[in-house]
């Protein structure tokens, strides 16, 4: 009886309360991996980020962790002044995060697919004037749009896959 008296507002805050406390909840179990990605995305080791995520993707095929693998993709390619590259793996990051709700597994996925569509203008802008100066206000970190914990300290010695290892010694391969 009580519910059905209160006003629109109160429901609408409750369950948005509710929302947040299942969000947050939810962000409590990280795989290390997905903090050790969140860490080398903000570092701007792009690519070793990607590498974090890998083989969790490989495990499940999901495609929240296809996507985000793809906007660190995307970055190696902005990196390397690589339009295309960067276009494409921009837009099948948006492709595979659109179907995805608002806050998905700790992410704020809104905010992070206007973050990639914006980046992805930019470098659509850059392919058609063949301008190679890449607007570095465009770069955006993960951890103000991650609700879980990520600390300095998360990706210190850990034992990369070789594949990484080997990139680490030779960037450009």
């Amino acid at each position: 009886m009580l519910q059905m008296r209160r006003g629109k507002g109160e429901v609408d805050r409750q369950a948005a309360a509710a929302g947040r406390r299942d969000d947050k909840q939810q962000t409590l179990d990280h795989p290390e991996q997905v903090l050790r990605f969140v860490a080398r995305f903000d570092r701007g080791d792009y690519w070793l980020a990607h590498e974090e995520l890998e083989d969790l993707w490989l495990e499940d095929r999901n495609d929240l962790y296809k996507g985000l693998i793809q906007v660190a993709a995307a970055f190696v390619h902005v990196d390397r002044n690589n339009w295309n590259g960067a276009t494409k793996m921009f837009a099948s990051a948006l492709g595979l995060l659109d179907d995805y709700p608002a806050r998905q597994q700790g992410f704020d996925l809104e905010r992070i697919r206007e973050c990639a569509a914006a980046a992805l203008d930019h470098v659509e802008g850059l392919k058609r004037t063949g301008s190679r100066r890449f607007d570095e206000s465009l770069r955006f970190h993960l951890r103000p749009l991650f609700a879980g914990y990520v600390g300095a300290d998360i990706v210190k010695d850990v034992e990369l896959p070789y594949r990484a290892r080997r990139h680490e010694r030779d960037p450009e391969r």
